[in-house]
């Protein structure tokens, strides 16, 4: 039995070596085409087997990784299908201080604390000329503040004052992410 087994051990490598398919490439030296044998059992270069190793062992920590990363993957998926979707709302009426977040209180609150003033009270280094030319209570007053306000002139649109007072107008108004929109321009501006 040992006699057979050592046989077809011999006739599987000459059979390997003998009639395993070849490719053709250059030599080295690029004097001479070469037929290398395309087998899973020849290395590409002698000296490559400390690295086949290697990359053997990388193919089982990748194995593991891989493993890991799907148990968190379903871990976080069934937190998520746990998850209540309507759980803000559920704060929000829960909670005292979203119930006095509401428009009404905030308007009561405002007003109470700020006086209505013009931007150009606010900003009155940018503004004393409009005065001059037309009473605040005019409407082409509205359409001067306007203009200056957009962004026709560059040395006024990116004074970051300007940008501080369109966000206390856009929190005045309840509006959260626009005012922390005018509040990232007046830093970058500052």
């Amino acid at each position: 039995m040992v006699k057979l087994k050592a046989k077809l051990l011999l006739c599987m490598i000459l059979l390997n070596d003998v009639f395993c398919v070849h490719y053709w490439k250059i030599s080295d030296d690029k004097k001479r085409i070469e037929a290398v044998p395309d087998s899973p059992y020849t290395l590409a270069y002698p000296g490559s087997l400390v690295d086949f190793l290697r990359q053997v062992d990388s193919v089982k920590k990748f194995g593991k990784t891989y493993i890991e990363l799907n148990n968190v993957l379903k871990s976080i998926n069934a937190r998520e299908a746990r998850d209540d979707p309507e759980i803000e709302k559920k704060l929000q009426a829960e909670s005292e201080h979203c119930k006095m977040a509401g428009s009404e209180s905030n308007q009561r609150n405002v007003d109470a604390r700020i006086p209505d003033s013009d931007y150009a009270d606010i900003l009155k280094g940018y503004f004393p000329q409009a005065k001059k030319l037309v009473s605040t209570s005019s409407p082409r007053y509205g359409a001067i503040i306007a203009r200056l306000l957009s962004h026709q002139f560059e040395n006024i649109s990116n004074h970051p004052y300007l940008h501080l007072a369109a966000a206390a107008y856009w929190r005045q108004n309840g509006d959260l992410q626009e005012a922390l929109t005018c509040y990232k321009t007046a830093v970058t501006y500052a």
